[in-house]
């Protein structure tokens, strides 16, 4: 027996990136309110509880007689809004209004090669700087070993060269602790 206790819901904004995330808007809105499944099995009718999964599997949605198909992947949701051209229906995808599939194709790719881009100069760059630190290892290399040879070469003062600065410091009396 159909249940006829349906109320009408307030409208709401179940946009999202992804038809899967719309989907799963309109789950957390509605899903409190499906009650279940009927399911034969052997001739006999049963209530299968709902899920989300099972839910979304028999969504249908519809545009101008055109059946959207709720398991179809993002990118041939996507490709199928673009070959529709149902009204104002348009593919946002990386932040830009995409008007025709090959445009979306064009989008991706250079939403991936702009990267790989940018990562290669990163990598040129930090092998420049690591060039650079090599270079500044040799010199600073270089130069110890100039200065060890120099301290090598230098004979140290004999003991009667080396003056000893106790010897003629004066011993100054305590002035601070007499009354």
């Amino acid at each position: 027996m159909r249940d006829a206790t349906g109320n009408r819901l307030d409208v709401f904004d179940a946009s999202g990136s992804t038809f899967q995330e719309i989907i799963h808007k309109l789950w957390e809105r509605c899903g409190d309110r499906v009650k279940g499944r009927a399911v034969k099995e052997d001739g006999v009718w049963s209530m299968e509880p709902a899920t989300e999964t099972k839910w979304a599997k028999g969504m249908q949605f519809k545009i101008k007689r055109h059946l959207v198909d709720s398991t179809d992947t993002d990118h041939l949701w996507n490709q199928w809004l673009v070959s529709t051209r149902a009204g104002q229906s348009l593919v946002y995808d990386y932040d830009l209004r995409v008007g025709k599939a090959q445009d979306l194709e064009e989008v991706a790719l250079e939403c991936v090669n702009c990267p790989l881009t940018n990562y290669e100069n990163l990598h040129n760059e930090w092998e420049i700087f690591g060039k650079h630190l090599h270079g500044h290892q040799r010199n600073l290399n270089s130069r110890k070993r100039i200065i060890e040879g120099l301290l090598r070469d230098l004979a140290p003062p004999t003991a009667d060269e080396v003056i000893d600065p106790l010897r003629r410091m004066d011993n100054l009396g305590d002035t601070e602790h007499q009354e």
